[in-house]
């Protein structure tokens, strides 16, 4: 599986990337990352999974070990890859799980570049993964079966993180939408949480989750 070539996909060819837009655009720029997201991440998990397949094998050498499990990460359905602030998914049933986010967050002048006809912004965007593990019996949770799949979930959120990073990489410019982002992402993880049940009764065994943030810095013009 070769390697993705950074560049423009021109999803979005129709748009100047330059353009000055009217106030806040930071609805578009969730669409532009969620559309580019969707349409990348299976082959992104693909590679991700054949790369790791290698990793653990290699590494189980290393550690004496007859095998290491081959990672499978539990792919996210394009319903749930959501545009904004999503803070009920915290409580949501497990059939939003796992799932990825993509909002606009505060937006501040940018201090190298300002023009006497237009403003120009630093936008702080976020692509943030959220996962899980289980389930697990509640007398489990503090011994090896939840010490286990706290180590499964954190596989999970890493690769995922991983491949959802490099559906961005592949076009900075999120399919012709934005000036190419300049710098790689913030990454901010969060510790694994265990939660009970499966839907908004909350009762039964628990499951763990787990997420990580992605902070991107995108400029843009606005009159």
């Amino acid at each position: 599986m070769s390697f993705p070539t950074v560049g423009v996909d021109a999803i979005f060819s129709g748009w100047e990337q330059t353009a000055i837009d009217i106030g806040d655009d930071g609805l578009f720029l969730e669409i532009a990352a969620k559309v580019q997201v969707q349409r990348h991440l299976e082959e992104e998990c693909d590679r991700q999974e054949a790369f790791w397949q290698r990793r653990m094998s290699d590494l189980g050498e290393l550690l004496q070990q007859t095998a290491l499990p081959a990672p499978r990460i539990n792919r996210v359905s394009p319903r749930n890859i959501f545009t904004g602030p999503r803070p009920s998914l915290l409580q949501a049933p497990i059939e939003f799980w796992p799932s990825i986010t993509v909002r606009c967050g505060d937006l501040r002048p940018d201090r190298s570049d300002q023009k006497d006809q237009f403003d120009t912004f630093d936008c702080d965007f976020y692509v943030e993964v959220m996962c899980y593990g289980g389930p697990i019996d509640r007398e489990h949770l503090h011994l090896q079966e939840g010490i286990d799949t706290e180590g499964n979930v954190n596989m999970q959120v890493h690769l995922l993180s991983g491949a959802v990073q490099m559906c961005i990489r592949r076009d900075p410019s999120l399919g012709g939408a934005i000036l190419p982002i300049k710098y790689p992402p913030a990454i901010r993880p969060t510790f694994p949480t265990a939660v009970p049940g499966v839907d908004q009764e909350r009762t039964g065994d628990y499951y763990l989750y787990q997420g990580r943030q992605h902070h991107y810095i995108i400029t843009r013009n606005s009159y």
